[in-house]
């Protein structure tokens, strides 16, 4: 009896998670569908709740290459000058195995290398332009491939802080924790509601001591590849935000 409620068991927990696929290309971690070559995003933002294109946040242009990767992002302040720019570069498994930040003036910042072990991401590294190491990253996974520990190191390799994750059924991510090895008071997790379509709907956080920090809400209006090209963002019952987006394709 035991090893048949054991098989029902295991029969279960598959069937519950067998519609997961673990998106591979950015346009797929993004939820976007179609040939997206472009996309144009500006985002506003509300002092008091009324007017949500009181201040002007940033207009971002992001390109994507024929494999539906990021291949650069320009932040764009409202005249047009730019605020920092970056660049990705990927290996002939279209694996991202570099990240480039410049800032506005056009000179690095930051550069990331990403390393890869039988095609997941396993570390990377950030480091400063003049070599200084910003930051260090470990990657673990589920059994379903998904993301589900990234370790925080200093430079020396000693383990500063860890993200964990819990998914649902749809592979969509709906909580993320984070703990901070010596600061606990820095410690916080956050939790994520979603629609019928997998659009973000609510996030929740809370500090280390589980205290309610906020709560955000979302609205969509899509587009007919049911991208979305608008979202107002709600914070704790107060209109925040507005992010509208042109979507080029090909």
């Amino acid at each position: 009896m035991k090893k048949i409620w054991i098989l029902l068991s295991l029969i279960s927990l598959l069937a519950c998670n067998k519609d997961i696929i673990v998106p591979q290309s950015d346009l797929e971690k993004n939820g976007l569908s179609g040939d997206v070559v472009c996309i144009t995003s500006i985002e506003t933002e509300s002092t008091d709740g009324q007017d949500l294109q009181e201040v002007f946040v940033k207009r971002a242009v992001t390109h994507y290459n024929e494999f539906g990767n990021k291949i650069d992002e320009i932040w764009y302040a409202q005249d047009s000058s730019i605020i920092r720019r970056f660049e990705y570069f990927y290996n002939s498994n279209n694996e991202k195995i570099t990240e480039k930040y410049f800032e506005s003036d056009g000179q690095l910042f930051l550069e990331t290398s990403y390393e890869y072990k039988k095609g997941k991401l396993v570390s990377s590294v950030c480091k400063y332009a003049d070599g200084t190491i910003e930051s260090k990253y470990q990657y673990e996974y589920n059994r379903y491939n998904l993301l589900s520990k990234k370790i925080f190191l200093d430079g020396n390799d000693n383990i500063q802080g860890t993200h964990t994750y819990q998914y649902d059924s749809k592979g969509n991510i709906t909580e993320d924790k984070w703990e901070h090895i010596q600061y606990m008071d820095y410690n916080w997790h956050l939790y994520y509601e979603y629609d019928e379509n997998n659009f973000l709907v609510a996030d929740r956080m809370y500090d280390g001591k589980n205290a309610p920090t906020y709560t955000s809400e979302y609205q969509y209006i899509t587009d007919n590849n049911n991208n979305w090209i608008q979202k107002i963002e709600t914070r704790d019952g107060i209109p925040s935000c507005l992010t509208l987006r042109l979507i080029e394709y090909k």
